[in-house]
């Protein structure tokens, strides 16, 4: 059957990317201005590297700053690109290549200098899972509800090329590595993702302890707000729930569930929020919980911008956190995670602030700035040690 809507959304990026590059936007060249004999490529974002000011919106804005500035650091002259800029023109040849979809852009491959390092960086869980797993979420809403909502984190699969890459770079866990079995690979390694650096406050008089936070992005079904609508709108439901992500650009699903977004007292349905804003501050200080059900993530960066609040975490699995660090859901049943929910929301006081404590110091002792750093330094290291 033939997709309309996917073939439309190729036509008009192969547009957006011609123009790009027309205008010589769709390559940052030589980003340190260095004069170095080795070349590296990195297929990442460009907008980032356009700006003076790293944006706070997400994690990655300030880490792609980062990976150029390591590889910078180890003699590197650092070209940029979109990783799905396929129309790019590259002049020069490379030594070094990460590639945050690899395989699926292999615009780099006829410019690789003998002895090229390429680095498959992977972010989330393999698309041949991640995609059935929002499949089924769909079609169990739709048994539920009998309304077929629009896929959101559909993704191109991977192929066999992943296997040439010389290395993998992962931000996830075990969990999340397994989802790649279909492929040949060598172990990974394991990148620590990166929180936010804040103070640690916990103001009891503020704090409601059956206040959950859903701080999510796109693919509210994917991510599993459906589940919670249904969970927290019953009628004297004992928990409040507010609603961090963007759903308002998901129409057929904000309409889908506009009485439990807009009728219901205990939800409250706020949007999507910057981290660094007045809003998220005072959200989180009233919140002591954050869920998230999703069905794949890698390891999520909104569990560490949470985390980085003092707020306790719940999660499904598949978000690529151990039992050790946050609250694993034990599957994403409803009845699950209403029974999860109740429980929680009897915790005690002092429970709850040790409990916020704990994880507040996970955040700030394995997943900060240095931790991303250092575990990227050792990856890196380690494959250019093999010439």
């Amino acid at each position: 059957m033939i997709n309309i809507r996917e073939i439309l959304r190729s036509e008009r990026q192969k547009f957006y990317f011609l123009r790009k590059n027309f205008r010589g936007e769709g390559i940052v060249v030589n980003f340190f201005h260095t004069n170095y004999p080795k070349n590296a490529l990195l297929m990442y974002e460009v907008g980032g590297f356009k700006k003076k000011e790293i944006s706070e919106a997400h994690q990655n804005k300030w880490q792609e700053r980062e990976i150029a500035r390591i590889f910078s650091e180890h003699g590197y002259n650092v070209d940029v690109i979109d990783y799905n800029n396929s129309l790019i023109h590259l002049k020069n040849n490379y030594d070094l290549v990460l590639d945050l979809i690899p395989g699926r852009n292999p615009v780099f491959r006829k410019n690789m200098n003998p002895g090229c390092k390429t680095i498959a960086y992977l972010t989330g869980s393999n698309a041949t899972f991640q995609n059935e797993a929002e499949r089924k979420r769909l079609a169990a809403l739709k048994e539920r509800r009998g309304v077929q909502l629009e896929p959101r984190r559909q993704s191109p699969l991977l192929t066999k090329e992943i296997e040439s890459y010389s290395a993998c770079f992962m931000i996830g866990n075990e969990y999340n590595w397994k989802t790649y079995s279909e492929f040949e690979l060598n172990q990974p390694y394991f990148i620590r993702n990166t929180g936010h650096e804040q103070e640690y406050k916990f103001d009891v008089s503020q704090k409601k302890r059956n206040a959950f936070l859903y701080f999510g992005s796109g693919g509210q079904v994917h991510k599993g707000l459906d589940l919670l609508l249904e969970i927290f709108s019953k009628e004297g439901f004992p928990a409040e729930l507010y609603v961090c992500g963007a759903f308002k650009r998901e129409k057929d699903f904000e309409k889908c569930y506009w009485h439990e977004l807009y009728e219901c007292d205990n939800i409250h349905p706020v949007g999507f929020i910057e981290i660094s804003s007045k809003t998220f501050s005072e959200i989180t200080a009233k919140c002591v919980y954050s869920i998230l059900p999703s069905c794949s993530e890698g390891m999520a960066g909104t569990v560490l911008s949470t985390m980085s609040a003092g707020l306790i975490n719940v999660c499904s699995r598949e978000c690529g956190f151990d039992s050790d660090e946050v609250i694993i859901l034990e599957d994403c049943q409803i009845e699950t995670i209403r029974k999860y929910i109740l429980e929680l929301s009897e915790k005690d006081m002092e429970w709850v602030k040790k409990e916020s404590k704990r994880e507040y110091d996970i955040v700030n002792t394995k997943y900060t700035r240095k931790d991303f750093r250092e575990s990227f330094e050792r990856a890196l290291g380690s494959i250019l040690k093999e010439d």
